[in-house]
C-alpha cells in the first residue's frame, strides 16, 4: 500500500510539474554553463586563423569567465530568493544573447574578447544550473532526484548537439557567424523556457512547510569543511574548464577531424 501511494505521488508530481521540468531542462541547455562553455573550444582554431590572435590570449577569456562566474554565483542565490526565478533567468539569457551578438559583430581584439566573456559570466550567472536546480527542488519532492537528473542532462544535451550544428556554420561562414547563430538560437528558445517556467515563486508546490535545521550562512563560512569543499569544487571546475576549452583544438590538430570513420565489415 505504501509503495503504491508513493508511486501515485510521484506520478502526480510529474503530471503537475512537467512544464516546470521541461522549462528548467531547456533553460539549463541554453544557460551560461552550457552553450558558452561547451562551444568555446570550437571557435578557438577559427579565431586563431582569422584574427591571428595567440591561443593564450583567447584562452584568457575562458579563465576570466570561470573565475567571475564562480564569484557571481553566491549573489545569484540572493537575487533568486528576493525576485523569484523568472526575472533573473530572463535577464541572464538576454545578456548571453547580447554578448554573443557583440562577439559576432563588434569584438576586434583579444582585450575586448576577454571583456565580453567576463561580462557574460557576471550578467549571465542567473542562467547557471543553480536557479533551475532550486526551481526543481521547490516543485518536486518524492521525485526530486530524478527531476534534477533530467534537468541537468540538458547541459549534456547542449554539449552534444551544439557542435553538430555549430561546426559546419563556422567552417562555411566563419566564427563570427557562429556566435551570431548562438545568439539567434537562444533568442528563439528562451521565450519558450520562460513560458514553461511561468511565474512560480521560490516556495514551490513540492516543499512542505517544515522547519529545516542546519547551520546559518555565517556559521557555514566559519567552518573548515565548507572551505575544503569550496576549494575542491573550484579546482575541479577550473581543471575541467581548461580541458573542455582545449580539447577540440587538440583533437583537430591531431588530425581526428580529417579522418573518415572506417566502415564495419560484415
Amino acid at each position: 500500500m505504501l509503495d503504491a501511494e508513493v508511486g501515485r505521488t510521484k506520478s502526480a508530481e510529474f503530471r503537475n510539474g512537467w512544464r516546470v521540468l521541461l522549462g528548467a531542462t531547456l533553460g539549463a541547455s541554453l544557460g551560461i554553463a552550457a552553450l558558452p562553455f561547451y562551444t568555446f573550444g570550437i571557435f578557438m582554431r577559427a579565431i586563431e586563423a582569422d584574427a591571428h590572435w595567440r591561443r593564450s590570449e583567447i584562452s584568457l577569456a575562458q579563465t576570466a569567465w570561470s573565475i567571475l562566474l564562480a564569484l557571481a554565483s553566491p549573489f545569484v542565490g540572493g537575487f533568486i530568493d528576493r525576485l523569484g526565478f523568472r526575472q533573473p533567468i530572463a535577464f541572464s539569457l538576454a545578456a548571453i544573447v547580447g554578448c554573443f551578438l557583440l562577439l559576432g559583430s563588434v569584438v576586434s581584439s583579444p582585450v575586448t574578447f576577454v571583456i565580453v566573456y567576463a561580462l557574460m559570466a557576471v550578467a549571465g550567472a542567473a542562467s547557471s544550473p543553480l536557479p533551475f536546480a532550486k526551481l526543481i527542488s521547490s516543485t518536486f519532492n518524492r521525485s526530486r532526484g530524478l527531476a534534477l537528473g533530467i534537468t541537468l542532462a540538458g547541459t549534456g544535451a547542449a554539449a552534444f548537439i551544439a557542435p553538430l550544428f555549430l561546426g559546419p556554420i563556422i567552417q562555411r561562414a566563419g566564427w563570427r557567424a557562429g556566435y551570431l547563430s548562438l545568439a539567434v538560437a537562444i533568442a528563439i528558445l528562451a521565450p519558450a523556457c520562460l513560458w514553461l517556467i511561468g511565474r512560480r515563486k521560490v516556495a514551490g508546490v513540492g516543499q512542505s512547510e517544515r522547519v529545516v535545521t542546519g547551520r546559518s550562512f555565517v556559521q557555514a563560512i566559519q567552518s573548515r569543511v565548507f572551505w575544503q569543499l569550496a576549494g575542491i569544487f573550484f579546482l575541479v571546475t577550473f581543471g575541467a574548464s581548461g580541458l573542455v576549452a582545449h580539447l577540440v583544438p587538440i583533437l583537430t590538430e591531431s588530425g581526428i577531424a580529417r579522418r573518415r570513420p572506417r566502415r564495419l565489415s560484415g
